[in-house]
């Protein structure tokens, strides 16, 4: 949905739409949607959800999408693919094979660093693949993967401004967040302590002093971290139910420019 400042609906759009929206640098809004569809060559029986960006105007009308299921099975990325045929009917109604949960239409403003981040394209995490990929948005086509043997149900890779992503690789029993130099597939730098493991969610945010803010999602907690691994500042959810402390989802911070920015259009 998109509503206004008042909260007044001003459009709705309805499909099976999930974890994340983006909005391109003319007014597009991308979704990832969820659609069961037959896949023999996986499954004889049982429908396998396909992750689909879809491709809204600005005004909430459909105008194009873009199959996932389909770009990896026409990649030479296709070996990832699990096969199902095991599985019994009577234990499988839907296969979540990709499980899309995060998008990012790139700007273009680093295309200078690599054509990797020419304007339009892609980038996606599949997190059941442990796959992170840029999506030529025009050919369909995957121009950069990463992840395999390297992630584990990882969240919330963003592109940083000199052509880096940052990631937070959730594993099995200990989490961690990676840099990547994207064109080179060098991890640069990483943290994990401890105490850091959400067995889901999870975000993390460079900020503009060089630190990074994490979100621990699962044990609701984020704390920022020098990029030498120091905790300079933690935040804990006082809220909890009967299963202990709640979760947070994801913290991020405002720069002075973005608030100030609130401020001045009257925001409170």
């Amino acid at each position: 949905v998109k509503i206004d400042r008042e909260s007044k609906l001003l459009w709705r759009f309805e499909a099976r739409a999930h974890h994340d929206v983006a909005v391109d640098y003319n007014g597009d809004i991308f979704l990832l949607v969820q659609v069961p569809v037959h896949a023999p060559g996986i499954h004889a029986t049982a429908d396998v959800l396909d992750e689909r960006i879809t491709i809204l105007t600005s005004d909430g009308i459909e105008r194009a999408e873009i199959s996932l299921l389909d770009v990896i099975r026409h990649s030479p990325y296709a070996f990832l693919l699990p096969t199902a045929m095991e599985l019994d009917q009577e234990d499988v109604d839907q296969l979540d094979l990709l499980h899309a949960n995060h998008l990012e239409v790139l700007d273009g403003s680093l295309d200078d660093i690599s054509p990797l981040f020419r304007r339009g394209n892609i980038l996606v995490s599949l997190k059941h693949l442990n796959v992170i990929m840029i999506l030529d948005s025009d050919t369909h086509q995957i121009v950069w993967l990463w992840g395999p043997n390297n992630l584990a149900l990882q969240h919330h890779p963003v592109l940083l401004y000199y052509g880096h992503i940052l990631v937070f690789d959730n594993g099995t029993e200990r989490s961690r967040v990676l840099e990547i130099d994207v064109p080179t597939r060098v991890v640069t730098w990483h943290y994990e302590s401890d105490d850091l493991f959400s067995s889901w969610g999870g975000a993390n945010q460079r900020l503009e002093n060089g630190n990074t803010l994490i979100t621990n999602t699962a044990m609701g907690y984020a704390y920022e971290v020098t990029p030498g691994g120091e905790v300079v500042w933690s935040f804990k959810n006082p809220e909890f139910d009967d299963e202990g402390r709640l979760n947070i989802w994801q913290m991020a911070r405002y720069s002075r420019e973005q608030l100030s920015f609130l401020r001045d259009t009257g925001w409170r």
